[in-house]
């Protein structure tokens, strides 16, 4: 983490911010399209979520550049064109709402929808930067969207999800567009109204079962009469996609940041209730942050150092701003920072170009750079209306915290120089996934399901897990036992499971056994061990060492290779089922490294030790692997992923034995030395079997 003096630090903070939103003129103009002389629109033509979100924060940025320009170095030129554009998209999104006449390039109208009000907010926040500058016209109508997506909300019980599918988000980015309208139109007869939902659907964001007995009020209401909603878990962990997901802990963290920009920068009371339980989340989900970014102990689905990981970065100045003061500025810093290292890269203005977007400005690729462009701008905003910096960070001062999340069914425990985490399931999907990362190289993290564990997997058909597990933490690590059944739909059991997970947080091991059995004839099998995912891309230099015992092999992923590593799989019916049947079977073009070896060593900071069989193999794949083509990856299998055909019931189909440490090849060499002088179970039964 970072030393800097706090001062220091913040105008660090401001440089890379600078610097970021200084490249949003030429982001925008890589495909701005102009309707005709009054309205426009960038990249995505379409009236729902990629194309008004990602034109709703176009309008925000745009307008916070155009209104600042010397703080980004734009000239007089570049500013009057961003003003332009910034009315020309203001005109577009509000003509083509449900209150008005006009329609959006596709046909279609957009509002008083599921998203429409976090969506809204963005626009109410742009207009008033530029409210003098609107006719009396453009302000009608952008006050008749604010107005309305404000009104819908005045009707509304607050949602409620706890298990898969937090309401925390949607209840969020709901309060937004309350706080918004109270800022555009402090004098509207609703406005009363309006900040009473809003302390509705604030307290309604981060509700706990701890609510309901509370004797706490907030903004003089009971909060067990305020709050009648359940959308984290006891332990303040919260569930969406399936998971503990931390995009999902960011993304109410942002829309609590749009709410207190919205209200500070007009002068306006912040209420309790937007405050309520933030500290609670926050201190759980600030202890998954690595060293530039935070873990997804339970998997991601969207790109990787994207979404969440910017979405954190102006509710880090929201953490910081009184009356909270949480220490959040050293993980503002290096999120910025890492931030800023990919965008250097980019030519044409964007963050993820040269790694994900590749030159695709529509649809969801165009979302998250407008995204990211908006969320940074929102930082910078923010920042001018909150009293004082953040103060520095305590996280580097904590080596040890250990977490067990009984209702999230995951757990994490971090040391000075090693993070480990476990989950039972990975997103939607009932497979575990075991990761342990050094601190010192956090690019090494990958969550997957099966990681450490392996896989098996059955052709077309979709199984949910049963089964009796549990978790325990004790003064020398964590330990996760547990034996499940995968069932088809119909509910007949067709694959056991036994896991034994033991971190011993002392040695800075993670040892792992997982066996798979058949309980019902299979017909087809896909069997893969270890499973585990590690990244070879820019965070790491596009290039990975490992060292076992014979030897060492290097793999590089350069920019020169992009021809050979295409960023994501052309589309076509025949051509992707063809492509998903060839991955599923491990044919999928894959290059794989079999490797004489019971131990593998990953650039001296990662070892794996396979304690049943000295071969470890190392796959590679033709493309960025990850979510939305975001990563190289390469794949450590022991044994290597194979089919097996007309398995018979009680089919021993994986027997694995892993160990996974923090450290270098040495210890690697040792530990599987140790490994191997030990005897094996059966050899221990039959000692003691002769034992009188």
């Amino acid at each position: 983490m970072n030393d800097e003096p706090v001062e220091k630090q913040s105008v660090m903070e401001d440089t890379i911010l600078a610097e970021l939103l200084s490249r949003f003129p030429q982001y925008l103009g890589n495909r701005w399209i102009q309707i005709d002389e009054s309205r426009g629109y960038f990249g995505d033509a379409g009236n729902e979520e990629n194309g008004i979100r990602t034109n709703a924060s176009v309008a925000f940025a745009a307008a916070l550049l155009a209104t600042n320009p010397s703080d980004f170095n734009v000239d007089a030129v570049a500013a009057s064109l961003l003003r332009d554009r910034c009315k020309a998209v203001l005109r577009y999104l509000a003509d083509a709402h449900v209150t008005q006449q006009g329609k959006c390039a596709n046909g279609g109208k957009w509002g008083l929808e599921w998203q429409s009000a976090w969506w809204a907010t963005k626009i109410a926040l742009a207009a008033r930067l530029i409210w003098r500058e609107l006719s009396p016209l453009e302000r009608e109508k952008v006050a008749a969207v604010v107005a309305a997506e404000a009104d819908r909300q005045l009707s509304r019980i607050v949602p409620t999800g706890l298990h898969l599918d937090t309401k925390a988000e949607e209840n969020a980015w709901d309060a937004e567009i309350l706080a918004g309208a109270i800022a555009l139109l402090p004098d509207h007869p609703r406005r009363t109204r309006w900040l009473s939902k809003l302390i509705e659907f604030s307290a309604n964001v981060f509700s706990s079962p701890h609510d309901r007995s509370s004797e706490r009020s907030l903004d003089g209401q009971s909060i067990r009469d305020l709050v009648y909603t359940c959308n984290v878990h006891g332990d303040y962990s919260l569930e969406n996609h399936g998971s503990y997901h931390f995009c999902y802990v960011a993304s109410p963290l942002l829309s609590k940041a749009w709410c207190a920009y919205a209200l500070h920068s007009a002068g306006a009371t912040v209420p309790e209730a937007l405050y309520h339980n933030v500290d609670n989340v926050w201190a759980l989900a600030e202890k998954t942050f690595l060293r530039n970014r935070f873990a997804y102990i339970s998997g991601q689905d969207w790109a990787r150092y994207a979404y969440g990981e910017y979405f954190i970065i102006p509710a880090l100045v929201f953490l910081g701003m009184p009356p909270r003061g949480l220490r959040a500025a050293e993980i503002l810093l290096a999120r910025l920072q890492c931030l800023a290292r990919e965008a250097r890269g980019n030519a044409d203005g964007s963050f993820f170009g040269a790694r994900f977007t590749a030159g695709r400005f529509g649809g969801q690729y165009g979302k998250y750079e407008t995204d990211c462009f908006c969320c940074l701008a929102l930082a910078w905003a923010l920042r001018r209306v909150g009293k004082d910096a953040p103060a520095p960070s305590t996280l580097a001062a904590i080596p040890h915290f250990q977490h067990v999340s009984a209702e999230g069914q995951f757990c994490f425990q971090r040391e000075l120089e090693t993070f480990f985490s476990f989950s039972w399931a990975t997103l939607e999907e009932a497979v575990p996934n075991v990761t342990v990362i050094p601190l010192k190289d956090d690019s090494l993290a990958e969550w997957h399901a099966g990681n450490g564990v392996g896989t098996v997997k059955l052709p077309g058909l979709s199984m949910t897990s049963v089964g009796v597990r549990a978790m325990k933490a004790d003064d020398g690590g964590i330990s996760i036992e547990g034996v499940y059944l995968f069932r088809n739909r119909r509910g007949r059991y067709l694959i056991e499971h036994i896991l034994s997970v033991r971190y011993d947080s002392k040695a800075g091991t993670v040892n792992i056994k997982s066996i798979y059995k058949s309980r019902a004839r299979l017909w087809i099998a896909v069997v893969t061990g270890l499973n585990l995912r590690v990244p070879n891309d820019i965070f790491n230099g596009c290039t990975r060492r490992f060292n076992y015992e014979s030897g060492s092999l290097t793999l590089e992923t350069l920019a020169t290779q992009q021809g050979q590593h295409e960023s994501r799989r052309r589309k076509g019916s025949f051509a992707t089922l063809f492509a998903k049947l060839l991955a599923f079977f491990g044919n999928d073009g894959t290059v794989v490294k079999r490797l004489s070896t019971n131990w593998l060593n990953i650039d001296d900071a990662l070892g794996i030790i396979d304690v049943n069989q000295p071969e470890i193999v190392v796959r590679r794949f033709p493309r960025r692997e990850s979510a939305w083509g975001s990563l190289f990856v390469e794949q450590i299998e022991a044994p290597i992923r194979r089919t097996a055909f007309f398995v018979p019931p009680n089919t021993t189909l994986l027997d694995s034995n892993i160990v996974i440490h923090v450290g270098t090849s040495e210890r690697s060499r040792s530990i599987a030395s140790r490994q191997a002088e030990r005897p094996s179970p059966s050899a221990r039964h039959q000692t003691a079997a002769n034992q009188p």
